[in-house]
């Protein structure tokens, strides 16, 4: 006599389908409520940037009201330094880069080995670039991965070789 065993296997299959989706829920129930706070830090981080933003020098005057010291933009060139780590991807970028910066491959070495540069900045490669340069870079992201355009300000002094030591 033969049992029918169809009823059985539907039985033990509803029982760990509703073992599993209750582990689902189960941990879906735990992200949503107790670990909450601590991953949506995670994702704030993720989504932030911190920007240091240096205050502008004031210009200085003579007694005639002659600009003596002034504020300069310029804008330079960085790549981010977890992008160039590795010394293939480091000399391929910088051999990319030299063409367009019209600065040489052995420059941008010498910098990224120099301890003036922190390790956890990113590298200025080049200053004083001309912005159609910087626009030309960050639209073609994707050939020059991790390379950015940053705004600084130099001092320019009027009586530079005279007065720029007393002044500034």
């Amino acid at each position: 006599m033969a049992v029918d065993k169809r009823a059985a296997r539907l039985g033990a299959l509803a029982l760990v389908s509703v073992i599993l989706l209750g582990a689902v829920g189960t941990r879906l129930w735990f992200l949503q409520t107790v670990e909450r706070q601590s991953l949506q830090a995670k994702v704030n981080n993720g989504q932030t940037r911190t920007q240091q933003l240096l205050p502008e020098r004031g210009r200085i005057f003579d007694v005639w009201g002659r600009i003596l010291a002034d504020n300069r933009r310029i804008l330079t060139v960085t790549v981010d330094r977890s992008v160039i780590r590795r010394d293939v991807n480091r000399k391929d970028l910088f051999t990319r880069l030299s063409g367009i910066l019209n600065v040489t491959v052995e420059d941008m070495e010498k910098r990224y080995d120099d301890n003036r540069y922190s390790n956890f900045l990113p590298l200025p490669v080049a200053e004083d670039v001309a912005e159609t340069t910087v626009v030309e870079l960050e639209s073609r992201s994707e050939d020059f991965p991790g390379v950015r355009g940053e705004e600084d300000w130099v001092r320019v002094y009027a009586y530079a070789p005279l007065a720029s030591h007393v002044i500034g």
